[in-house]
């Protein structure tokens, strides 16, 4: 019989504690008994004073994890409780039993605080690994086999949202729609695997732009098209939206983005507490550098559009300017009549802006189309 654990016996269904002591034996099994005395008499106790109150096999008792040196507690089966401070001899017998292994790890995690800084820096580590190889990955082949029926599910629900949240009917003349249709029709009809369908809205708050949905839907707005000076601008437009079908980018975003939030209710278990900032900020720069990644495979796809149509990828850089010139404008309306400080502040934000912006840089992806 090894050395008995002092502590205090709560019964089932009673709160009143009583000093006792855990007897721990060599064939597994336990006992629990009373002492006359306090509970740190049970050392200096060669027998117990009574009979056992409780006894059975150790494996039956739920042992709870050991946190730092604070009073430990065993549960019974019967609801009954045993809780002791004396931690080390509930571990010797633990180790005896090969019981524990796990528990006294983390109890030693969390005792070195070198130990506590290399979990951190390896839980890092496995996010930016796991978000930058694994969820892309796997966000692909969900994407690529998601159902026909989803997508188009996706897509009209898509739509739908965002005709009754930011689009407006077109105002476009229905000559000129019909004429662009034509257009696009006339350069899409040779391109294998994506047939896009063609919507015009009045952009509003999101002013020129153009967006590619997964059911093949791309929406131009009426702004981009009166922005633009020749309609193969808009083509090279449509070949970059075409880019974002054929790649499957918004699926896959989709895909990314819920992964992203699983993993971090997983790691702290609610996304809500302050924690979440701290561990979210990884998967969020991650999730910036995806998108500059679609952007950049789109542009690709349209540059390669546009050569085999035989259509200068110089249309594409001059409407990408444009836009450029146009958010520019806009910038120095609003920043009209600040201080050089100020001028200077701007500046810097909008480099800052642009390391965090889901977009490369307009100027440095027009550059690969006027080459």
């Amino acid at each position: 019989m090894s050395a008995p654990i002092s502590g205090w016996w709560y019964a089932a269904g009673q709160s009143k504690r009583q000093a006792a002591c855990l007897y721990l034996l060599p064939n597994g099994c336990f006992s629990v008994r009373l002492v006359a005395q306090g509970a740190d008499q049970c050392a200096s106790l060669a027998e117990p004073l009574t009979d056992p109150v409780h006894s059975g096999a150790f494996n039956a008792l739920q042992v709870e994890p050991r946190l730092g040196n604070t009073q430990r507690r065993v549960f019974f089966p019967d609801g009954a409780l045993f809780e002791t401070a004396d931690n080390r001899a509930l571990d010797r017998h633990l180790a005896q039993l090969s019981q524990g292994r796990t528990a006294r790890l983390l109890h030693w995690l969390e005792s070195h605080w070198i130990a506590v800084l290399t979990s951190f820096a390896l839980l890092y580590l496995f996010m930016g690994v796991f978000f930058s190889h694994g969820v892309p990955a796997i966000a692909q082949v969900v994407a690529e086999h998601m159902p026909e029926r989803a997508v188009q599910t996706l897509g009209k629900g898509t739509l739908d949202t965002l005709d009754k949240l930011v689009f407006k009917p077109s105002t476009l003349p229905d000559a000129r729609q019909k004429a662009l249709q034509a257009t696009f029709a006339r350069h899409t009809r040779s391109v294998h695997g994506i047939s896009p369908k063609i919507e015009f809205r009045l952009g509003n708050q999101i002013g020129p732009n153009a967006l590619a949905l997964p059911d093949g839907h791309i929406v131009f707005t009426d702004e981009l098209v009166n922005l633009a000076k020749n309609d193969l601008e808009l083509v090279a437009i449509l070949g970059h939206e075409m880019g974002h079908l054929q790649q499957r980018h918004l699926l896959r975003r989709l895909v990314q983005n819920s992964l992203g939030a699983g993993l971090l209710v997983l790691l702290v278990g609610d996304v809500s507490s302050a924690s979440a900032l701290v561990y979210g900020l990884p998967a969020a720069l991650l999730e910036l550098s995806f998108s500059r990644r679609f952007e950049q495979e789109a542009d690709d796809f349209a540059h390669a559009f546009m050569v085999k149509q035989g259509i200068s990828p110089r249309y594409f850089a001059d409407i990408m300017l444009r836009l450029l010139a146009l958010e520019q404008n806009t910038e120095h309306v609003q920043n009209a009549g600040h201080t050089n400080a100020q001028a200077e502040d701007s500046k810097a934000q909008r480099k800052f802006r642009a390391w965090f912006s889901t977009h490369p840089d307009i100027a440095e992806r027009v550059q690969q189309f006027q080459k």
